[in-house]
């Protein structure tokens, strides 16, 4: 699991955060041999994202499911959260995956 922390302009709206963290990941990766955007579902106060790739040569391709957030835990208003966790594609069966949407959702807050 890793959580970032991101600047972002004051007032930024969540939606405008997210398309500025999706377009870091594809510059990022566009190169990999194995860079695939997936899901995307907005959830209220975050917006869930699953990507699959392979960082580097002999590694698995990963399935990383993140949220992406800003929370008002914090109070400076310019920052926000990409919770981010990754599995192995091969490994990612039955509880794997569970254990990831449990992770995930340990970081959501009460409306």
């Amino acid at each position: 699991m890793h959580v970032a922390v991101k600047d972002s302009p004051q007032g930024q709206s969540l939606p405008v955060f997210f398309e500025g963290h999706r377009q870091e990941l594809v510059n990022m990766y566009r190169n990999r041999d194995s860079f695939d955007l997936g899901e995307t579902r907005g959830e209220g106060n975050y917006v869930h994202f699953e990507y699959r790739v392979r960082p580097g040569a002999g590694s698995c391709v990963y399935h990383v499911v993140e949220h992406v957030l800003r929370s008002r835990f914090i109070p400076v208003e310019n920052h926000g959260f990409v919770i981010s966790t990754g599995v192995c594609e091969d490994d990612r069966r039955g509880s794997l995956a569970a254990q990831q949407e449990r992770i995930l959702r340990s970081f959501e807050e009460p409306r």
